[in-house]
């Protein structure tokens, strides 16, 4: 009976010794995950450190770099000042030597200036005072047509230049003078160096003759008095009748209502000719504003023309030329005069 017991016995260490083993594995297996874990979290910790040192590193490199931008910017501004302060100081110098170099510029420029002066005066004075430039000879030529004025007139009428200074000609004072000279249009005064003057003119046209009584006053169309005299009609002038001259003299122009007549004669030549009027206008009585009469060449008939309107003239001349035409060499007054001119005609016949 005793041996049984200790077999029990043996049998319970034996279970006992095996839950024991069994639970010491346990235990180990629990503490070798706690160690894993612990491992893990080893590690964790680590990596955590890790990437905080590598965080710290690039941010000490960061401001490592910012640090030695800065430094290099301050630096750069350092030098930057540096240079201009430099530049500031060669300025100045370059100032001053442009200042002083400006100084002997003008101080040059002022003395060829005085030099200069010196020598105009000098060319001035002896233009003045040499007898070189004394006018001693005037020369005379006429621009275009024109009979009526010789050279040696124009040059008596500027005799006056001869002893003057060339250079101090008056021109106006001479184109003056020879304004008196009815016939003179235009003047162009040139000098011919040292001492001699030339005068070019042009010459006025006559145009009409105006008569009055026994004086015949000679004008050319912008109503200037060229001559006046008690002579015939040598140019074949076309004569105009009616238009007032008292008081007037050669060189004058027309004015005031004679003028205004005398430019309505001048409208009326001018568009017979532009027409081609085929007969010949050898007068024209404008004695009445209103009613203009005028005569042909070679032909006996006094027409009467009317009032000046200038928007008519062509056509009713026209007309006119028409009805001589067909009336043929007829001694009497045609009377053209009416508004409706091409209904209200009338000849009257001279009897012989």
């Amino acid at each position: 009976m005793k041996i049984e017991f200790e077999d029990e016995d043996f049998e319970k260490t034996q279970n006992e010794k095996k839950k024991l083993e069994k639970r010491l594995k346990k235990e180990q297996e629990e503490l070798k995950k706690i160690r894993q874990k612990e491992e893990k979290i080893q590690k964790k910790i680590k990596e955590q450190q890790q990437k905080e040192q590598e965080e710290e590193k690039k941010r000490e490199i960061k401001e490592n770099k910012i640090k030695k931008k800065k430094e290099l910017k301050e630096k750069k501004q350092q030098e930057k000042e540096i240079l201009k302060e430099n530049n500031k100081i060669n300025l100045q110098d370059e100032d001053a030597e442009e200042i002083e170099e400006d100084k002997k510029h003008f101080f040059s420029f002022k003395l060829l200036f005085l030099i200069l002066l010196i020598i105009i005066i000098g060319l001035v004075i002896y233009a003045i005072k040499s007898p070189n430039f004394i006018i001693s000879e005037i020369q005379a030529s006429r621009m275009g047509n024109g009979e009526n004025v010789t050279k040696q007139e124009v040059i008596k009428k500027a005799d006056s230049l001869i002893g003057q200074n060339i250079f101090l000609l008056d021109f106006d004072k001479v184109n003056n003078e020879l304004s008196q000279i009815p016939f003179i249009k235009t003047t162009k005064i040139n000098r011919i160096f040292p001492n001699t003057i030339e005068i070019l003119y042009s010459e006025r046209i006559p145009y009409v003759l105006i008569n009055s009584g026994d004086t015949n006053f000679m004008l050319d169309n912008k109503g200037k008095i060229l001559k006046i005299s008690n002579e015939e009609n040598s140019e074949n002038l076309l004569i105009v009748y009616g238009i007032s001259l008292d008081n007037l003299k050669e060189g004058d122009f027309l004015s005031g209502k004679e003028s205004t007549k005398f430019r309505n004669i001048v409208y009326f030549i001018e568009n017979i000719t532009h027409i081609n009027f085929k007969y010949d206008v050898v007068s024209i009585d404008y004695g009445e504003s209103d009613k203009l009469k005028f005569k042909i060449a070679n032909q006996d008939l006094e027409i009467i023309y009317g009032e000046i309107n200038k928007d008519t003239i062509s056509d009713k001349m026209l007309y006119i030329q028409e009805i001589i035409k067909e009336i043929g060499d007829i001694k009497g007054t045609l009377d053209i005069s009416a508004e409706n001119y091409s209904e209200k005609v009338i000849l009257s016949k001279n009897l012989e």
